[in-house]
């Protein structure tokens, strides 16, 4: 089930060239349905100097809704979409668009201690300046999941291949998490960390190497 989550990240990708792009994201994450929806705030601050020089600023604003029409004690299904705003303080910085993207997931719950989830999601822009490139992206994610019985930390994989039908390139990366829980929150709830570190693969790589790190609370 879905559930209230307030987090913080960096992420800081070494990009060919000696150039970088640094993300620092505040998300919030509010469930209704009893658990099987959910709305997501994404708040960026990035910096780069694809430009020349340094820049920092505000990102594309994104805000998520996510349900799950189907749970079973095996499986599951989610379906979501996000939308960006072009609030870029910096041309560098954004997309200068409106982005719709669309997407479903499928969680195979393999066992008590494993999950698969591949996902599709389709990013298009819709609106937004016209002297800015479009954008029309599909994403595929192979996520998994292991979390061992009464441990307190867990492992990710995400491969993700993707298509840009604007550049007709092929970006493709994969990253894996170390997940642990800091502690208990009095209500319940908890504090979980993470640190990922990822690599690009192939010649449209969207970058080098990249390392995230991150802490959120959860259900409280």
């Amino acid at each position: 089930m879905l559930t209230r989550t307030l987090s913080f990240s960096n992420e800081y990708r070494f990009l060919p060239g000696d150039e970088y792009y640094d993300i620092t994201n505040v998300r919030y994450t509010e469930p209704f349905f009893d658990g099987k929806a959910s709305v997501r705030l994404t708040l960026p601050l990035d910096a780069t100097n694809l430009a020349g020089d340094d820049e920092f600023g505000l990102g594309d604003i994104a805000a998520k809704l996510s349900w799950i029409p189907y749970l079973s004690r095996r499986q599951a299904f989610i379906l979501n979409t996000e939308i960006y705003a072009p609030t870029a303080s910096e041309d560098v910085l954004g997309t200068g668009k409106w982005v719709a993207a669309p997407g479903l997931t499928w969680a195979y719950f393999a066992s008590p201690e494993v999950i698969i989830a591949p996902a599709y999601i389709q990013n298009f822009s819709f609106a937004g300046h016209s002297d800015r490139a479009n954008v029309n992206r599909g994403d595929f994610d192979l996520y998994v999941v292991y979390k061992p019985h009464a441990k307190r930390w867990w492992l990710t994989s995400d491969l993700t291949a993707s298509y840009d039908f604007e550049a007709r390139t092929s970006p493709m990366s994969w990253e894996v998490a170390l997940g642990y829980n800091l502690g208990k929150l009095a209500s319940g709830g908890a504090i979980n960390g993470y640190i990922r570190p990822g690599v690009g693969i192939g010649d449209d790589r969207p970058y080098d190497f990249n390392m995230e790190v991150g802490v959120s609370l959860v259900s409280f």
